[in-house]
């Protein structure tokens, strides 16, 4: 019992850890060129802290916790949550800026 409540909440920190690195470059221009400066500071949090999964703390962890996998299906609904907020306000701003040009 005690081992499940451990990995519950080794995920949860996971999970927090990796919403942080995506909060962390939210204040990035997501629109124009700064689109590509914001993809590109994504990219390379996502691939730095992958890295330090992979090598460092999936050693230090039993397999059956399958970090790596915990990783990166954490990153994918972080992603998804961003990128559909930033582009839900780019685009919702898109449109009141076409409104008004009417």
């Amino acid at each position: 019992m005690f081992m499940l409540l451990l990995l519950e909440e080794s995920l949860l920190v996971l999970e927090e850890a990796v919403s942080a690195r995506f909060r962390s470059v939210s204040y990035l221009h997501t629109r124009g060129p700064g689109l590509a400066g914001h993809l590109a500071a994504l990219q390379h949090g996502v691939m730095a802290d992958l890295n330090t999964v992979r090598h460092l703390l999936e050693h230090c962890v039993p397999p059956h916790y399958e970090l790596t996998g915990a990783y990166l299906r954490a990153g994918h609904r972080c992603l998804h949550a961003h990128l559909a907020q930033r582009f839900n306000v780019t685009l919702n701003i898109s449109l009141v800026q076409s409104d008004e040009t009417y």
